[in-house]
């Protein structure tokens, strides 16, 4: 047992050092598996803060009917007292107070809500420029690293300026034309 979790522990560490050079060697793939990261976990926000808006605007209607049955039963209430009718005044009494308890549930669940949207807003803005950023990070490494590449091979064309090549080749071209301007010449 024991071997068998050594040999798996020596399995990981190569496997984490053959990737990690392999993400030295193409950063621009890191940065798009990054990137690409951020838009799943972005897109399943999204679709949470939906979920929260669809529910917020639900409990709204509900809220509006249920105050507007709320006011229709004020009112029979009051023309029930006026009529001297106790019987349908209790029952309307029990309706009103009903009413009354789910409304205030519902007030709650939907202040509730309303502090989730926030907090979805606010999170989908955080994410949106936390991958905005990453984007304009992989341009401006890129950049630095083609420059630096190109810096590379200048200092190595200066140190082996033949490796490999005529020194023709590395001979500039606007020299080589006045060479062959003055040669036609004499």
């Amino acid at each position: 047992m024991n071997v068998i979790a050594r040999l798996r522990n020596l399995l990981r560490g190569v496997l984490a050092r053959w990737i990690g050079r392999r993400e030295h060697r193409n950063p621009e793939a890191v940065y798009e598996a990054a990137i690409e990261e951020r838009l799943a976990h972005y897109a399943k926000l999204r679709a949470a803060a939906a979920g929260v808006l669809y529910m917020r605007s639900k409990l709204t209607k509900e809220l509006e009917l249920k105050s507007g049955e709320l006011g229709r039963v004020r009112r029979e209430l009051a023309t029930a007292v006026d009529q001297d009718d106790d019987r349908v005044a209790l029952t309307l009494i029990g309706r009103r107070d009903l009413l009354g308890q789910s409304i205030e549930r519902v007030s709650d669940e939907l202040r509730q809500l309303t502090k989730e949207a926030e907090a979805a807003k606010t999170n989908l803005v955080a994410f949106h420029d936390e991958i905005a950023r990453l984007r304009e990070e992989k341009v401006r490494m890129l950049a630095r690293l083609a420059a630096a590449g190109g810096s590379e091979r200048a200092v190595a064309r200066r140190r082996h300026p033949c490796s490999g090549r005529s020194a023709r080749s590395h001979q500039p071209a606007r020299d080589r034309n006045a060479a062959q301007r003055r040669a036609g010449r004499h």
